[in-house]
């Protein structure tokens, strides 16, 4: 739906610091759809870098109460869960993986 977020993955990462690229030297950009998501960037002026809300290979949380606190622990800042009460869609976003031909391929549906 227009509502659910995409994540794009590009080849290749500019002016952004190397911590946040994958070891290919790939880039997750995440396009939001959330009203607070777009609000807090715009007024930042910034993107926002973010993990997960999940570890790789563990389930995907579907509410704020599921995201483990292993992650909720070890990041810098965590917003308020009232912010996202009904931010669950029921199934991950989709994923498209730009190649460097400008092929795509998707990842997740």
């Amino acid at each position: 739906t227009t509502d659910t977020p995409i994540t794009i993955i590009y080849p290749k990462m500019n002016k952004l610091p190397q911590s946040v690229a994958a070891q290919d030297g790939s880039i997750a950009i995440r396009i939001v759809k959330n009203e607070f998501c777009k609000r807090l960037i715009q007024k930042l002026g910034k993107p926002i870098i973010s993990t997960s809300a999940n570890i790789s290979g563990q389930k995907t949380p579907f509410s704020f109460a599921e995201i483990s606190e292993e992650i909720k622990n070890n990041v810098d800042y965590v917003v308020n869960a009232a912010e996202f009460s009904n931010f669950s869609t029921g199934k991950p976003s989709p994923i498209l993986k730009i190649e460097y031909n400008g092929q795509f391929k998707i990842i997740r549906k």
